[in-house]
């Protein structure tokens, strides 16, 4: 399969992509062994969106990190962005890497056919490269949400009052630091019936949550306190005055308990910021 994307085509109207998904499969097509795999028409649908929010639920094994990579192959063969526009973001490093490999990979072959008119490895004259191209220079950012915000703190953290020696805690360190906190607690303890682990463990996780929703550790502790006093006004029993069982006490003291995990939180949030520490809810 030769085909190029410098080749001359009929005036087109203004606003109007000139590749199609179906043609641009065609045309990236490296193996004449076998037939060229285009899209479905539902893949075609996304690829072919227009340049405005859209959102796609997709399943297991429904080709989305493909999909993906060939719409901005899409976007890119007509013009419509540039590769350094194109961001994109992931809840993990694994799925990261996969998406920027399919994307940098279509990315220069896309760059191939319009140096050496063919997709096909053996026809592409020696010295042709991606790297002869200043556009095929300008990679597209993809990463995990953590470590894209990450790169944002450093370049503009001083703007908020962070500092450029802050120390981004691992997840480890995270752990280490928090443990330290649980340890130097002096607050009410009696109600505490969960491990230290356990303890620190959701330290964390509150942490991560309160940052993350944008709430404030004291406010959720109103909350729950409020909580609290309505479950222990309650009677045991409608209408008789006998005493909670101990399974009933349990569970209150598990809401004290994530009372004063709030207070946890506060310690582990002043801890991170009199060593100059941030971590990835931050």
């Amino acid at each position: 399969m030769s085909a190029s994307l410098s080749e001359t085509l009929p005036p087109e109207v203004p606003g109007t992509p000139r590749y199609s998904a179906r043609e641009l499969a065609e045309m990236l097509h490296t193996d004449p062994k076998n037939p060229v795999q285009y899209p479905t028409d539902d893949q075609i649908g996304i690829i072919e969106a227009p340049l405005e929010p859209l959102l796609v639920i997709a399943g297991a094994g429904s080709g989305k990190t493909k999909t993906m990579a060939d719409r901005v192959v899409w976007l890119v063969a007509n013009q419509l962005v540039r590769p350094e526009q194109i961001l994109g973001v992931t809840f993990t490093r694994k799925a990261a890497g996969e998406l920027e490999t399919r994307i940098r990979q279509r990315l220069d072959l896309l760059h191939r056919v319009r140096s050496a008119g063919t997709a096909d490895p053996g026809l592409i004259p020696p010295g042709t490269g991606p790297d002869e191209s200043a556009d095929a220079r300008l990679d597209p950012t993809v990463s995990t949400y953590h470590s894209y915000a990450n790169g944002i703190v450093n370049d503009y953290g001083l703007r908020l009052g962070v500092e450029r020696d802050s120390v981004m805690l691992g997840g480890a360190q995270s752990w280490q630091l928090a443990t330290e906190v649980v340890e130097a607690y002096t607050g009410e303890f009696e109600h505490f019936t969960a491990a230290k682990s356990t303890l620190v463990n959701g330290v964390l996780q509150m942490a991560g949550e309160c940052a993350e929703h944008l709430q404030d550790p004291a406010r959720v502790r109103e909350h729950l306190a409020e909580h609290l006093a309505v479950i222990s006004g309650l009677p045991y029993q409608a209408g008789k005055t006998k005493a909670a069982t101990a399974a009933v006490q349990k569970l209150m003291d598990r809401l004290r308990t994530r009372i004063s995990v709030t207070e946890l939180v506060e310690n582990y949030r002043r801890a991170k910021s009199e060593r100059r520490q941030l971590d990835f809810g931050d």
